[in-house]
C-alpha cells in the first residue's frame, strides 16, 4: 500500500480502470505493483498498460487524465483546471478524503459519532432514516434509525398516513434501529406519510420526518440518470468512484434517502467489499450530519 497523505502529497489517484502500475524512482521496473486508490508521491512512476486508464486528482479539483500507455513521473503529469460540469470536479472534496489513508478505528467512526454527538445534544430523539423527500418503498426492507442518549432504552416508532393522521404501524423497539420487512404492504406508491419516535429515559418525542413514497422506477430512473452523466466522462459503471458520485450526486439533487437507499443496495451487493461499505457509510454520515445539523438549527 502506498504510504504518505494527500495533505502532503496534494495528489492522489481516484480512478483506475485496468492495468496500472506504480514504483518508484531509482527502482527497477519488476518491483512495480498494482496502483491502488489513494495519495501518490512525488517520486513515483506510474505504467500505464494499452487499454488502461487512471484520474489524479489536486485539492482543488484539478485533474490529470492518463489513458496513453506509458511511464509517467508523478511529478510532471500535467492537471486541467477544475470543471465544474464535471462530476468528478464538483464532487472533488470526498475523492481526496475518502482515496486518502486507511485511518484508524476512531477517525473513520468521526463522522457517525459527529451524528451522535449532535443529536444528544438536543434531548429529544433524532431521525435518522429516513429523511424528508422521496422514499422508494420497493425494496425487500428499510432501515429506520435514529438516535438518542440512551442506547438500551425502548423507543416507540410510528409512522402515520399524513393524510388521516392516523398510525399504520406502531411499534416498541430496544435500541435505535428498526427493519421494516416488505414495506410494500403498508406503504403505498404516491402517498405521503411521516414518522416520529419516542421514549428513552426522558420519554420525549422526535420532531416527525414527511417522506413521499415513490415506486423504484422512478428511483432507478434517477440512479441510471446520473450513471449515463458518468458514463459520458468515462467513469466504469459499478466501480468504486462511480459509486461514491452516484450517491453524492443524489445528495446534491436533494434526495438524500434516494441517496442512502443506493448506498444500501450497493452494500448488499457486494458484501464482501468491507473497504466499499465503509466509504460509503462515510459519505452517508458527512451529508446526515449537515442535514441534520441544518434542521437542528432551524428549530432553535
Amino acid at each position: 500500500m502506498l504510504s504518505g497523505s494527500i495533505q502532503a502529497q496534494e495528489i492522489a489517484a481516484v480512478f483506475i480502470d485496468g492495468n496500472v502500475l506504480v514504483y518508484r524512482k531509482g527502482e527497477q521496473l519488476k518491483v512495480a505493483k498494482n496502483l491502488i486508490l489513494g495519495p501518490l508521491h512525488q517520486d513515483q512512476i506510474l505504467v500505464i498498460k494499452p487499454g488502461a486508464r487512471v484520474k489524479l486528482m489536486k485539492p482543488g479539483g484539478e485533474l490529470c487524465d492518463l489513458n496513453q500507455p506509458g511511464e509517467y513521473f508523478v511529478s510532471s503529469v500535467v492537471f486541467h483546471p477544475k470543471e465544474e460540469v464535471s462530476l468528478f470536479s464538483k464532487f472533488s472534496e470526498y475523492f481526496l478524503s475518502f482515496f486518502s489513508e486507511v485511518r484508524k478505528a476512531d477517525e473513520k467512526d468521526s463522522h457517525q459519532n459527529s451524528i451522535i454527538a449532535v443529536s444528544r445534544g438536543s434531548g429529544k430523539p433524532i431521525l435518522l432514516f429516513p429523511l424528508e423527500g422521496l422514499l422508494s418503498a420497493d425494496e425487500s426492507e428499510i432501515h429506520w434509525s435514529w438516535d438518542g442518549a440512551c442506547d438500551s432504552c425502548n423507543f416507540k416508532l410510528r409512522i402515520y398516513d399524513f393524510s388521516t393522521r392516523k398510525p399504520v404501524l406502531n411499534k416498541t423497539v430496544k435500541g435505535h434501529h428498526y427493519v421494516l420487512s416488505h414495506p410494500e404492504k403498508i406503504l403505498r406508491p404516491d402517498k405521503k406519510y411521516y414518522w416520529d419516535v419516542q421514549g428513552g429515559e426522558s420519554n420525549l418525542k422526535s420532531e416527525s420526518n414527511v417522506f413521499n413514497v415513490c415506486a423504484v422506477s422512478q428511483f432507478n430512473r434517477q440512479v441510471r440518470e446520473i450513471q449515463s452523466i458518468l458514463i459520458k466522462e468515462n467513469i466504469v459503471a459499478g466501480s468504486t468512484p462511480a459509486s461514491l458520485l452516484t450517491i453524492a450526486s443524489l445528495f446534491d439533487q436533494g434526495q438524500p434517502n434516494f441517496a442512502i437507499q443506493f448506498g444500501e443496495r450497493l452494500k448488499a451487493e457486494n458484501r464482501n467489499d468491507r473497504l466499499l461499505a465503509e466509504r460509503i457509510s462515510e459519505v452517508c454520515n458527512r451529508q446526515l450530519r449537515k442535514i441534520i445539523t441544518a434542521g437542528l438549527s432551524e428549530s432553535e
